[in-house]
């Protein structure tokens, strides 16, 4: 009986614990691309979710790092992602603020 609890412990952290899945979530982390219509909060915070579960033993800072630089990554628009770097953002809060405050500026210029 013990020898099956074991096994059934052992198949069910394969399976659910993120440190055994880290690489698929880097791999997602590193592909992840804003959709058209994907909101710039939605996307922050879906980064924000695969560096935690990528990363799951790394350093909070270390880790605000990568999701700040993996969301300049996917927003696949040069010149937010130039006006993040201008501001020079520390986390991806920060980027995030600062891309809605681009795209806002944006969204407004275009309607006058």
């Amino acid at each position: 009986m013990r020898t099956n609890f074991v096994q059934l412990t052992a198949a069910l952290a394969s399976r659910f614990q993120p440190e055994n899945q880290a690489e698929m979530y880097r791999a997602q982390m590193k592909s992840k691309i804003r959709g058209r219509t994907e909101q710039i909060p939605v996307l922050g915070q879906d980064i924000k979710r695969l560096v935690r579960l990528a990363y799951p033993s790394a350093p909070m800072e270390v880790k605000e790092l990568l999701a700040r630089d993996c969301f300049i990554d996917s927003l696949n628009d040069a010149d937010m992602e130039w006006a993040i770097f201008q501001a020079k953002a520390k986390n991806i809060d920060n980027a995030i603020q600062v891309a809605l405050e681009y795209e806002a500026f944006q969204n407004n210029k275009f309607r006058h």
